[in-house]
């Protein structure tokens, strides 16, 4: 049976000597800690500009650094429900193709045979997304009007 060693590297003498200079001098030159009358004054601008923590568990060390935040409450969550409750009622400014399909009463798959017709409304492209604006339904619309007047026309 073949024994197995070990893969884990063995620190030299040189190597544990040379990491313990470095963590003296670096304890040595570390930064000042702040006087404690400026500790104190930023502490009340803290608490004055409604930065401060709310509780003692939400307290900010000195080990971890983070950006000041609005005092809870003053901004809307940015999730897509709570901006849709913000404007409920306020119908859409254009339609996804699924959506357009049925306002109108169409199946995808007949929207899909109309666009190799060329019979769609004009699309525009927003980020990857195809929407069709109300504007371009409404003249899609009049024209497939007047296409069915002509037929009709043609035929009698």
């Amino acid at each position: 049976m073949v024994r197995r060693t070990s893969t884990k590297r063995k620190t030299t003498p040189a190597q544990t000597a040379l990491a313990r200079k470095a963590a003296s001098l670096k304890a040595t030159t570390a930064a000042p800690a702040l006087d404690p009358v400026l500790a104190e004054a930023a502490a009340e601008h803290q608490v004055e500009a409604g930065l401060a923590a709310t509780t003692p568990s939400h307290k900010h060390d000195r080990e971890h650094v983070h950006a000041a935040q609005a005092p809870p409450g003053t901004r809307a969550p940015r999730t897509k429900k709570a901006q849709r409750a913000l404007f409920v009622g306020l119908p859409p400014a254009a339609f996804s193709i699924s959506s357009f399909c049925v306002a109108h009463d169409l199946s995808e798959s007949f929207f899909h045979k109309l666009k190799k017709a060329g019979k769609t409304p004009r699309e525009m492209r927003v980020n990857g997304r195809i929407l069709i604006t109300h504007e371009a339904a409404a003249d899609w619309r009049r024209d497939r009007e007047i296409e069915t007047e002509r037929e009709e026309a043609s035929s009698a």
